[in-house]
């Protein structure tokens, strides 16, 4: 354990809560790479909204063409307009 553990008794979500009280949650969120990781679920979650949740052909060849078709239109799609959220503060 680390000597900061030591002095400070509260771990996982009440040492954030005690960060965002402190700082902000634009703070927590730049400090933890909160945003970072929030955008990888979603773009997951699109993924699999969208394309569906599982591959369906059994063969290694067709698991990586189904992706890499998978992929493109998802990336398609948001050129022709699926909303980007852009931090303005």
């Amino acid at each position: 354990m680390r000597a900061a553990d030591e002095l400070n008794p509260l771990t996982g979500r009440g040492r954030n809560a005690q960060h965002v009280a402190r700082k902000g949650r634009c703070a927590w969120e730049r400090a933890t790479g909160y945003g970072r990781r929030n955008a990888a679920e979603w773009t997951h979650s699109r993924w699999k909204r969208l394309l569906g949740g599982a591959l369906r052909l059994r063969s290694l060849e067709g698991q990586r063409a189904e992706a890499a078709i998978a992929a493109r239109t998802l990336n398609r799609m948001a050129e022709l307009g699926m909303s980007r959220a852009l931090r303005t503060a």
